[in-house]
């Protein structure tokens, strides 16, 4: 959100350009077991031409002259994947596809967009004065190689039948954004572990996702846990002490922002000197907090023992090592807070000295 283009003016003489195919199409994902057929779909560009009372709004297809771009204020581009380019196995998608970038059961072979929708993204960009990207699509998207032409960028995921209401509504301010990225976005495919996708079984282990950038000092485009907000969110200094089998987490939270928000506290995990190989952090634990200007609340959360223990193979048993943990919260995987730290000796705990 550069320069907080979002969220959008909707006052007279504000002018608009809905850019893009999708933002008229009926988008809601995978055509496998899980399609639904509903009887009303608001597309983006429906969505936005409701929400908007002042300001002119006018659509251009994807094959449109984009000439006149660059007399509007902004163009909000809508663009992103559907279920040809991702889902489950379905033969006359895979029909559609031959020779292009779906693969055996829907797998993508390159997580960057289409070239026909990250060349639209870029023509639009370079003729207009500001541009908004609405992303539609079920899995983390490269953005990388268009991503600093563009002042803004909002996930839509496939947003079900009323999305474009509510892709609107974030994108004028009616409703304050509040979402976090359950996946990463990395920069590009090669940040990630190499696999093939005509493989039937793809093994995961435990290193994959943000813990397997971690685990090789790599940066994402968009962390674990990210998500923006038109206001702004302080913890406090954080306080973990003991509590039955387990800790029990007090953290206070403040909106320090100019309007009423939520968001999401996570709570990561590190241990050191492990008998076996663990991840560099771990989501243990979250909690989400609505709050009006100025307010603060202090949020509690419970960690277990059993949360911090891993299951070991060879006896067949949970196993809770006698190591170090450091707890951190934050919110996302690369905006952690102070952190403290607990050592387990086997039989009991104790605060780490500072340091």
């Amino acid at each position: 959100n550069e320069a907080e283009i979002l969220p959008l003016d909707d006052r007279n003489g504000v002018r608009i350009a809905v850019v893009g195919d999708l933002a008229d199409t009926a988008n809601l994902g995978d055509r496998g077991s899980s399609f639904v057929t509903s009887s009303e779909v608001t597309t983006p560009l429906a969505g936005i031409s409701a929400c908007v009372k002042r300001a002119e709004v006018e659509f251009f297809s994807s094959d449109s002259d984009f000439a006149t771009l660059g007399e509007f204020d902004v163009s909000v581009v809508v663009a992103g994947l559907t279920y040809r380019d991702e889902g489950e196995f379905i033969p006359t998608a895979q029909e559609e596809a031959e020779g292009g970038d779906l693969a055996r059961g829907g797998d993508r072979a390159t997580l960057c967009l289409p070239d026909s929708q990250r060349q639209l993204i870029e023509r639009v960009a370079a003729l207009s004065t500001k541009t908004v990207v609405v992303l539609e699509g079920g899995s983390a998207i490269v953005v990388h190689d268009w991503l600093s032409r563009v002042e803004g960028l909002l996930m839509a995921w496939y947003p079900g039948r009323e999305g474009g209401h509510a892709i609107a509504d974030v994108l004028f301010g009616v409703a304050n954004p509040s979402g976090k990225l359950p996946v990463c976005f990395p920069t590009a495919d090669n940040q990630l572990m190499d696999w093939d996708i005509t493989a039937l079984d793809v093994p995961h282990d435990l290193l994959h996702g943000y813990r397997y950038l971690d685990h090789h000092g790599r940066t994402a485009e968009f962390a674990f846990g990210f998500g923006l907000s038109y206001t702004r969110f302080e913890l406090g200094d954080v306080s973990i002490s003991r509590s039955g089998a387990g800790f029990r987490v007090l953290v206070p939270v403040s909106n320090v922002g100019s309007r009423a928000g939520a968001s999401v506290v996570q709570l990561y995990v590190s241990c050191t000197g492990s008998a076996v190989t663990r991840v560099d952090k771990e989501l243990k634990g979250f909690g989400r907090v609505e709050l009006e200007v100025g307010e603060t609340v202090e949020l509690e959360m419970e960690l277990a023992d059993n949360d911090l223990c891993y299951f070991d193979v060879e006896p067949g048993q949970w196993r809770l090592d006698a190591c170090a943990y450091t707890i951190r919260l934050g919110f996302s995987a690369d905006h952690l807070g102070t952190s403290t730290t607990w050592v387990f000796d086997g039989t009991d705990w104790c605060p780490s000295p500072p340091g």
